[in-house]
């Protein structure tokens, strides 16, 4: 089970990290594909913030999970 949650964590935070660094690359990802042209599509800053405070929870997240890997 430890492996499993060292797994988890790392992906956590290696998705979280993506989101805080590229939120527009992430968005076109996950939901660009609906528009049929997502070049024209302009995201919001709250949008863009909310993506990267989503990001820095993930990436605590992924953390405490990886700590409590190794308690």
């Amino acid at each position: 089970m430890t492996v499993y949650y060292l797994f988890i964590g790392v992906l956590l935070i290696l998705g979280s990290v993506c989101m805080i660094a590229w939120p527009q690359a992430v968005w076109r990802a996950t939901r660009g594909w609906r528009y049929a042209n997502p070049d024209e599509v302009r995201l919001s800053a709250a949008h863009m913030t909310w993506t990267r405070i989503s990001g820095a929870v993930g990436v605590v997240m992924g953390v405490v999970l990886i700590f409590y890997t190794f308690r």
